[in-house]
């Protein structure tokens, strides 16, 4: 796959050359890095132009070669790659591990405003990260693994505006990226020293370390089922010790499965960093299960996993004061089984626990979030 262009030199998007490359795969172990470019006009409106691939599969070679699809020129804006000083529209490396470099190539560029695209597949969050780096403005554009990363620039009079080599995607590993963004922004002042998560009884505990705060403001706990789409838990104030210190939060609502967690830290003036990414598998082994947690409208939804014969239980209502209310008494049959309870109307927002206690007076005790 010499050339990916038309007869009238207007070259495919990156969708279509990734048809191309894809059915070219002989290995299930790869990563796509792929490329779509536009100009975007004075309405604001964006035409595609052009558009590249970078394939990662460790049955090729980091250096160029036939594998790699070389670029030709043609009278439009041109968005290639670039390796060893051949110009290429497909590029195909060597999986990526930690360390590595995507030189995005442009050139016949005018004096009007662009838009690239990038889209990410089959990469790993906790072991790479990465980011675009546009040399001409010094600024770091985090890429996302789950969609797609929007990159919009212009090109002015200035010669170093237009350069070819402008815009570069670089990999590292989740671990430095904090590093590296702090450096190139001068960000938070604060460092990372770690963040662990670890299942304790029915909830998990989230913990990160750092040092040397400085007018930090708060951290943010963000959580995520596939590493990959980050929702905010919990929002911490920060005590802006000098020395090291440990934070702590407790997930009273973990999912059944993977469970990873991340940190975001906001300081004064809107510097902000992540730190590297904790996973925890958790499990309800007491075959209890709450949905949704948090309740809605007073009702708790359960799903059992009885393998013992036909149980009665008795359920109580735990106050956050000590409190103890009588509920309903449940008789859960054995295998799996659903059924509901419902909470006093007049009930206030907050969290509670609920206790499951069988004949024997043995207890088990479920943490609900009430809205």
């Amino acid at each position: 796959m010499k050339n990916l262009y038309l007869r009238n030199k207007k070259p495919f998007s990156a969708i279509l050359i990734l048809f191309f490359v894809s059915m070219q795969l002989s290995s299930k172990a790869y990563q796509l890095m792929s490329t779509n470019f536009y100009i975007v006009g004075a309405d604001g409106v964006p035409t595609l132009m052009d558009g590249n691939i970078s394939l990662y599969d460790n049955q090729y070679i980091n250096g160029v070669d036939w594998n790699d699809g070389t670029k030709l020129n043609n009278s439009y804006e041109n968005f290639g790659l670039v390796r060893s000083g051949v110009s290429l529209v497909v590029e195909r490396r060597q999986l990526v591990t930690g360390a590595d470099t995507a030189f995005f190539n442009m050139w016949n560029m005018q004096l009007r405003n662009y838009r690239f695209e990038v889209t990410m597949q089959y990469f790993d969050p906790l072991t790479v990260a990465a980011y675009v780096w546009d040399d001409y403005l010094h600024t770091i554009t985090p890429v996302s693994f789950s969609g797609i990363t929007t990159v919009d620039f212009n090109v002015t009079a200035e010669a170093a505006s237009k350069a070819a080599g402008r815009f570069q995607l670089r990999y590292t590993t989740p671990l430095l990226y904090p590093a590296i963004y702090a450096a190139a922004y001068n960000t938070v002042p604060v460092n990372f020293t770690g963040i662990s998560a670890a299942k304790n009884q029915a909830d998990v505990i989230v913990k990160w370390s750092v040092e040397n705060e400085v007018s930090m403001e708060n951290y943010k706990i963000e959580h995520s089922t596939d590493g990959l789409l980050f929702k905010e838990l919990q929002t911490v104030a920060a005590l802006n010790f000098k020395d090291s210190h440990n934070y702590t939060y407790k997930d009273y609502t973990p999912v059944e499965g993977d469970n990873f967690y991340r940190i975001k830290a906001s300081a004064a003036g809107g510097k902000t960093a992540y730190t590297g990414i904790a996973k925890v598998y958790f499990s309800n082994s007491d075959g209890i299960n709450i949905y949704p947690n948090p309740v809605i409208d007073k009702r708790v939804q359960l799903q059992w996993n009885n393998n013992a014969a036909t149980t009665t239980w008795y359920t109580s209502l735990l106050y956050p004061d000590g409190r103890r209310q009588l509920l309903k008494t449940l008789n859960v049959t054995a295998g799996r089984s659903t059924g509901s309870i419902q909470l006093p109307g007049s009930l206030p927002a907050g969290i509670y626990q609920l206790q499951f206690t069988d004949a024997a007076n043995k207890a088990k005790v479920k943490t609900i979030i009430v809205l």
